[in-house]
């Protein structure tokens, strides 16, 4: 799809087999991502946790598009102004969460999550600490139970710090 590149995530980091140069420097450089590019996609779909795509123009278009379509067999999701992200059902942040809480016994309200976008609302949900960023959409302000501080203020660190008081 021109003006759109594909990342896809696997346990062990990312690959993509996009060489453009602005699209390789901000995912391996900017992001500082594990991963590389490939020679084959395919070599890695078997172990796909998420495939993630970016939009030069915006991610709404896309997203709506592939909503539209695919809303019945994948979790599909705006993770960014540029970034739609496709997963498995079951293959989300809050699902994650949840097994974290399981494997080593936390409960909700030990749990605190941070989050700015569409693709944090279901972690949100499983976290009586969940914060959005004040320059989140209404959105995830409202999934969240919290509004912090953005990153350029030192939000997420402002509540940590607050946290580790409570210890």
């Amino acid at each position: 799809i021109p003006g759109h590149h594909m990342l896809l995530s696997v346990k062990e980091g990312y690959y993509t087999d996009d060489t453009d140069e602005a699209f390789v420097r901000l995912v391996f450089e900017e992001y500082r991502g594990v991963g590389g590019i490939v020679e084959k996609m395919e070599d890695y779909a078997d172990s796909c946790i998420k495939l993630s795509l970016y939009c030069e123009n915006g991610a709404q278009g896309l997203y709506d598009l592939f909503y539209s379509r695919w809303k019945d067999r994948f979790i599909i999701n705006v993770s960014g102004a540029k970034w739609v992200d496709i997963n498995a059902y079951g293959a989300t942040k809050g699902s994650a969460v949840e097994w974290l809480q399981e494997k080593y016994g936390i409960t909700s309200e030990e749990t605190v999550v941070f989050g700015d976008n569409y693709n944090d609302i279901s972690m949100m949900k499983r976290a009586k600490r969940s914060y959005a960023s004040e320059l989140s959409n209404p959105d995830i302000k409202k999934a969240a139970r919290y509004v912090v501080a953005s990153y350029e203020k030192d939000g997420v660190l402002s509540v940590l710090k607050e946290i580790l008081k409570e210890i």
